[in-house]
Parts: structure tokens; sequence; C-alpha cells
């Protein structure tokens, strides 16, 4: 297992869309969907194909009634883009460590993915999500985390494997595939064809935030960071996707923009929205062909 990081330049996103908590959409003419659920007070955190970032916090005015708290949240995200789901407890509560829990769920064949494609109106419920309070919690599940600490000496745990929801569904958690219909044939990704459902990449793409596949997103694993500044291509948020091509490269509020004549925030060359041309197989930031950098005045 790569070692995991906490990068803190996170920032907590206002939105344009403020009513769902979340961060606006890439281009003005990107379409919405929503998630939301309950959980016992934390951060969610969406990181997406095409290097937007979207982030909220649930309400803990609200559902103090139950052991532990339900509180809610609602997540305002892009329809048709790819977005890995991290949830952290006690971000806001510097007596405890943080635990980072990035989000997993089953296919109709049993495997786990991290990579959630929400269509346009979609309103996905991901029920009560209990998730692990401390890292002797995690301990106790008998599941693995990963103790790291960060260049500000802060102690953060990230879970060296999702919390898969499907394990946890005695205390409420719904798997997002069942309600949700990427492609909008009516049928939910659950039972679709995988060839279609919208859900799943074409062969031979690569999960632009997760290329390792283990189901921790870049912005907390520190080899997927070496690859971009071995080459000494730009990344300034460190999720793997060069500056160039990054539609929010900072992951500032308010920051989510449509590239120069992109389609709804993917590059009009990025056919299977990795979050790289279609010059650029490998993901090293340059042109297959001619080596050099990826060139977005190509998009149109």
């Amino acid at each position: 297992m790569n070692t995991t990081v906490k990068c803190l330049s996170l920032a907590i996103a206002a939105t344009f869309l403020a009513a769902c908590g979340g961060a606006g959409t890439p281009g003005t003419t990107a379409s919405t969907a929503t998630l939301f659920g309950t959980v016992p007070g934390t951060k969610i955190e969406a990181f997406c194909d095409n290097g937007s970032y979207y982030v909220t916090h649930s309400d803990k005015t609200k559902g103090k009634t139950t052991t532990p708290p339900q509180h809610p949240f609602s997540l305002t995200m892009p329809a048709g883009v790819g977005c890995h789901i991290v949830m952290t407890m006690n971000d806001d509560n510097p007596k405890f460590t943080d635990v980072v829990q990035p989000i997993g769920f089953k296919n109709k064949v049993g495997n786990v993915q991290t990579r959630l494609v929400l269509g346009a109106g979609n309103k996905v419920d991901l029920g009560n999500v209990d998730l692990y309070p401390t890292s002797l919690a995690v301990t106790n599940a008998g599941k693995s985390i990963s103790a790291v600490v960060d260049s500000k000496s802060l102690s953060v745990d990230v879970l060296k494997q999702p919390f898969v929801l499907d394990d946890h569904k005695t205390k409420g958690a719904k798997n997002p595939l069942e309600t949700a219909d990427a492609n909008k044939n009516g049928i939910p990704d659950f039972n679709d064809d995988p060839k279609t459902d919208g859900q799943t990449l074409p062969p031979g793409a690569i999960d632009s935030q997760d290329p390792d596949g283990n189901g921790i997103p870049n912005e907390y694993e520190v080899s997927t960071n070496k690859t971009l500044l071995s080459t000494g291509i730009k990344d300034t948020d460190h999720d793997g996707i060069p500056d160039s091509i990054d539609v929010n490269p900072d992951n500032l509020p308010n920051k989510n923009i449509a590239l120069p004549h992109s389609k709804n925030g993917y590059l009009d060359s990025d056919k299977n929205h990795d979050g790289f041309p279609d010059t650029d197989s490998n993901h090293d930031g340059k042109n297959n062909t001619t080596g050099k950098d990826d060139n977005t005045s190509l998009d149109g």
C-alpha cells in the first residue's frame, strides 16, 4: 500500500448553487445532480475526473437524537462527470485525529468501485453512512488503516481501503448505483450493462483520480503526486492532473471553470472523460506522438 497524506490545500467551496451546500459546476451550461444522506458529523468531498472539486459539511444542528448522531448533508455535483467521494471525521475538531474515509460501493458482480457518475437531475441517497469516528474504531472493526503525519505535523489517518457502503447496510447505508442512472435510460446503474451504464470507463481508459485503482483518490496519496513532479509538469493541487487541463488547479472556492472552448468543463478532445486529452493515453502530460506538452488550444 502506498503511503497516504492529507493535503492541507483543500478549501471549503462555496457555490452559485448554495442551496445544496456544494460547489458550483464547471461552466455555466453544466447540468448537476445531488448526493445526500446522513453521517455522524463530517466533511464530504468530491474529486472529479476533470480536476473539479466539491465540498460540503453535514448539518450538526439536525439529527442529534440518535447514537451516533445522523447529521444530514447534501452535495451538488456535476452530472456526467466521474467523481470520487471522500468523507472525513473530526475535520473541525482539533482534539481528535482526522479519519479520512474514501467511499466505496459494489456493482452487481460484487466488485468494489469508488468512481461515481450521476445523471442530470439525479438525486441519490447514500442513506446513513455510519463512519468510523476514530482510528481505534477501525482497528477494533478489523479494518486496515494507515496513520501518517503531514507536512505540518497534524495527525491524519487515511483508510487503506474504501469504506464500502454495502458492508454497512444494517445501519442504513445505501449503494448509490441502485438509484443512480448516469445514462438516463431508465435502468438503475446497478442493473445496467457495464458497457453502456455511464459509470464504466471505456477499455484502456485510466481513472484520472485513482490510476492505481486502490480506491484512494490522488489527493490523499504521495505516490501519484511524485509521478508528475518527476517530469517537471506543474500540478498545484497534487491531484495527478496537470494544471493545463485541470478545471480547478488550486481546489479553491468558486474556481471550478470550463477550459477554453470546452463543453461542461471537459476537453472536447477528452472523449473518454479521464481528465486527459485522447492524445495523452499514458497520462504523462505530453502528446504521445510529438512529446510536447498537452495543448488545450486543441480542445475546440
